[in-house]
């Protein structure tokens, strides 16, 4: 039987802090200190990650392991910032030249680096 295999990333396995946040952001921090922008759950949200999602594998062919809708806006029904959230896997997240400059290239940023 061929089964899709679905990928999770565990819960922190304790709070998340300053300094770990500081470790894996890219470029600088930037606070909010704002209210936050709920929008109703938008039916656009699942084809303009699709748009997104067919860039990145363009760009990156065989390389992009995993491409998946992630956060709120991946909920159907559920309000939430409208900002489309996406976890990209790549076989090695260190070797940033193999992925890092087709995707800025496509008008991508890198913003954060977890193992």
């Amino acid at each position: 039987m061929n089964r899709k295999r679905k990928w999770q990333i565990p819960p922190p396995s304790e709070p998340v802090t300053d300094e770990y946040l500081t470790s894996v952001t890219i470029g600088e921090r930037k606070p909010l200190n704002d209210r936050i922008q709920l929008a109703e759950y938008d039916l656009r949200w699942p084809s303009m990650f699709s748009v997104a999602a067919d860039k990145i594998r363009s760009a990156l062919s065989e390389k992009a392991l995993l491409v998946e809708h992630v956060g709120s806006t991946s909920v159907p029904g559920l309000a939430a910032k409208p900002i489309i959230d996406m976890l990209l896997g790549v076989t090695d997240s260190a070797d940033e030249k193999s992925y890092v400059l087709p995707l800025e290239q496509q008008g991508f940023v890198l913003r954060a680096r977890e193992p």
